[in-house]
């Protein structure tokens, strides 16, 4: 890859506002809309494959190291994932931030095979940011479980 294809590729991703990524979920319903193929270790978001590429350039990770995984704990592939999803939603800092939770929250709930799956981000944002004292318990899908109280 060029130099040229390179640096604009930098400057697309550093223009692209987490207004305009969040713009995008709205769009959506807020949800995130993934497909992932288990053996191939694909995973589609709104109909576009996600690639290690761009979180390799984005954190300064090489791409050798970095692979997607889901369906299993403790799984660095599993928080590759979670970077590469919430990258495509929020600004770098707050992506990064973020993934460790959603790693545990959604991606180690997938299923150890092929999955198509519609995931609330704003639920779970909205969820996750509050105090602990106001948490409610969400599934996979982001929606969140009234009348559950935390102890």
């Amino acid at each position: 890859m060029g130099l040229k294809k390179i640096f604009g590729k930098m400057i697309d991703n550093f223009l692209e506002s987490e207004d305009a990524k969040l713009t995008r979920v709205k769009k959506h319903g807020g949800a995130l809309e993934l497909q992932g193929f288990y053996q191939e270790k694909r995973v589609i978001l709104y109909g576009q494959e996600l690639t290690k590429d761009k979180i390799c350039e984005t954190y300064g990770w090489a791409p050798e190291d970095v692979y997607f995984s889901w369906g299993e704990s403790d799984d660095l592939g599993g928080f590759y994932l979670a970077c590469a999803i919430l990258l495509e939603v929020y600004n770098k800092d707050r992506a990064y931030n973020l993934a460790k939770n959603f790693q545990n929250d959604f991606i180690i709930s997938l299923p150890r095979d092929d999955f198509n799956e519609l995931f609330n981000i704003q639920v779970w944002f909205t969820n996750w940011a509050l105090p602990k004292s106001k948490k409610k318990p969400i599934d996979k899908e982001g929606l969140v479980h009234e009348g559950v109280d935390d102890d």
